[in-house]
């Protein structure tokens, strides 16, 4: 029942036509979307920016968690309600998630979650003197630096 009701079945035959357009273009991508948001495209890049935060809320968890050592936060555990300072939901704070990305899976996918809880939220980090660095091919990563 898992497998039939999990993402992974109805994503199959995409992933096929993407390999096999891969094979005759002799350019075959493995954990790398075609599109952008990139997370293996942009590792080198996410990995020096990320490497020092405590908590990171973003998108790519499997990947992120699974190649780079730092806590991760999936952005699904925001509720689709409310909205940043309401009761319900005070996962987005400072000393357990100081750093976010922000690309346009989040922007477009999230149409709740992102007006209402990650935009205001990265606003709040910047105004405590979060750094914004842009990733070409996968977006943008709001760092909190706690090292002054």
């Amino acid at each position: 029942m898992l497998v039939i009701f999990s993402t992974g079945l109805s994503t199959w035959p995409d992933m096929i036509i993407d390999l096999a357009r891969d094979f005759k273009n002799g350019d075959v991508r493995v954990l790398e979307r075609r599109e952008d948001p990139s997370p293996r495209a942009s590792y080198e890049d996410v990995h020096s920016i990320i490497q020092h935060c405590n908590g990171l809320m973003a998108t790519d968890h499997v990947f992120i968690g699974t190649f780079m050592n730092v806590p991760i936060y999936d952005i699904q555990e925001i509720p689709p309600f409310g909205r940043l300072g309401y009761p319900e939901y005070n996962g987005l704070n400072p000393k357990r998630i100081d750093c976010v990305v922000v690309n346009s899976y989040v922007t477009n996918f999230y149409p709740h979650r992102y007006p209402n809880y990650i935009e205001p939220y990265v606003i709040q980090l910047k105004e405590l003197g979060a750094t914004s660095y842009v990733v070409p091919r996968y977006g943008k990563i709001v760092v909190l630096d706690r090292s002054n």
